[in-house]
């Protein structure tokens, strides 16, 4: 039941957000990142999912938002939140948070345990004095397809086994880091709690495949 105020507050926030004009016509619409990568618009995807200043924030934290599309044919679409590290460590290690449930927001941790925001009594946005973005590069990503934001356009698109959940999030983490392309080089945790144990060690193991070294999220 918290993760669902959680979900409804955030979207509140994130919808009313003052973002940029380039981005204010498309306020209320996903935005969906996938169609800038394969036209080559890496430095536009950029600039269009930086999160303009929450209302009411106490303070402005640099983050990124947005979603990416991780099967075509069924039109599922991963949302994430990512934060760089606050005291702007370039090399600062990159931590992919897996939330559990199953199927609970990302955002449930975000604002709860370790993201740098909480929601305060009057739904403003305060600020956790102890968190991970700090220190490290976070990304908290809705998983699996259905968790959250992430949605489908299909109800094939949803998960039936641990194998599809790794290959959408492994689609997702090859186009995070073509976008973000500075963190690709940097040291890469994955990390998270209860059942995201499961997609922890399955996404780990993915890239500890033979094959990976041909699949390896890079800038293209």
């Amino acid at each position: 039941m918290i993760s669902g105020v959680l979900l409804i507050s955030f979207s509140a926030i994130f919808l009313s957000s003052d973002l940029t004009d380039a981005r204010s016509s498309a306020n209320g619409q996903p935005l969906i990142l996938t169609p800038y990568i394969e036209n080559g618009q890496i430095e536009e995807a950029r600039s269009l999912s930086k999160v303009g200043r929450l209302p009411r924030a106490q303070r402005n934290i640099p983050s990124y938002s947005g979603f990416f599309t991780v099967n075509k044919t069924y039109d599922s679409n991963m949302f994430y939140w990512f934060f760089p590290a606050m005291n702007n460590d370039k090399e600062a290690p990159v931590i992919l948070w897996l939330e559990g449930g199953p199927a609970v927001s990302s955002l449930y941790s975000l604002f709860v345990l370790h993201g740098p925001y909480i929601i305060l009594q009057d739904i403003s946005a305060g600020l956790r004095q102890f968190t991970w973005a700090k220190e490290y590069n976070v990304i908290y990503v809705d998983n699996p397809v259905g968790a959250g934001f992430s949605y489908t356009g299909s109800d094939d698109g949803y998960v039936t086994n641990q194998e599809e959940a790794t290959d959408n999030l492994y689609e997702f983490l090859k186009q995070f880091f073509q976008v973000y392309y500075e963190y690709s080089k940097n040291d890469f945790y994955v990390v998270g709690e209860s059942l995201g144990g499961k997609f922890v060690t399955s996404i780990a193991y993915r890239f500890l495949k033979p094959d990976h070294l041909q699949k390896s999220p890079s800038k293209e």
